[in-house]
């Protein structure tokens, strides 16, 4: 038995150990504590930070107050795209190269549709966006095309307008800005960029629980929204959380009769 960083347990057990019929059962199982990783034996599997909302909040809170250390127009333009693509990345579920990659003619800001193409495993898919964050990006691209005095090729040009945003790049201002927060120094899991995408498939499927909708009818919808190959690779992405305990405390009905809460004098 090994913990998350929130102190959950988790249960590793090798996949090529197990026999289709045991795998299923441990796959759907998923939701209720047991994960499932990709691990060999022959190295250490890194668990992925899954993001309590306190640390989104303080996390997003030191993006949108930064301020860069030099009046250049370019330098205040970046500061405004990381506040539009760390939004991105996590409210859509985006790799980072997907986020960064991205060209103005890929984003249909009419629809809020973005379109993914040659993605990983060659693969394109359309993602859907909501209503505000669909409102964050006209705006956000509105500013970018008065920055730049005309319309850019991509939705998240680097300094240099005609190339994209590195991710490595991202990589980096990221680290600085989880480096601000207060949660960064208790946290023994260092979080990275794509842990964002990991949280987004976390809560979503949390939400599911909570509003009391059928999983299983929905992970086929959300692995075509991430680019998966499979649902077994969404549920890869699919971690415990305190949420998802809270979630499950919320619909218990038994827990109370089968296991009843200790008096003090006991």
């Amino acid at each position: 038995m090994v913990s998350l960083a929130q102190g959950l347990p988790v249960v590793l057990i090798p996949e090529e150990t197990l026999i289709p019929t045991m795998r299923n059962d441990v796959i759907h199982h998923c939701r209720l504590g047991v994960y499932l990783p990709k691990f060999t034996g022959r190295k250490e599997t890194v668990l992925p930070h899954i993001f309590t909302q306190e640390e989104l909040m303080a996390f997003f809170e030191k993006v949108d107050g930064y301020i860069p250390h030099t009046t250049r127009r370019d330098d205040r333009r970046m500061g405004n795209e990381y506040r539009m693509l760390f939004r991105l990345l996590y409210c859509c579920g985006l790799r980072n190269s997907e986020g960064c990659g991205i060209a103005k003619d890929q984003v249909d800001l009419d629809n809020g549709i973005l379109t993914i193409l040659d993605s990983k495993g060659n693969k394109d898919r359309l993602v859907y966006i909501s209503e505000d964050l669909l409102l964050l990006c006209r705006k956000y691209f509105n500013y970018l095309c008065r920055a730049l005095n005309s319309e850019p090729r991509w939705f998240f040009p680097g300094k240099n307008p005609e190339i994209p945003l590195r991710n490595t790049s991202v990589d980096r201002v990221f680290n600085r800005f989880w480096a601000k927060t207060k949660f960064s120094s208790s946290c023994n899991n260092k979080p990275t960029v794509h842990d964002l995408r990991f949280t987004f498939v976390t809560d979503r499927i949390n939400l599911w629980v909570l509003q009391g909708k059928n999983t299983e009818l929905m992970m086929p919808y959300l692995q075509k929204y991430l680019g998966h190959k499979s649902i077994q690779e969404s549920y890869y992405y699919y971690h415990t959380s305190k949420q998802l305990f809270d979630a499950i405390r919320s619909r218990d009905k038994t827990a109370d009769i089968v296991i009843p809460e200790v008096a003090d004098d006991e």
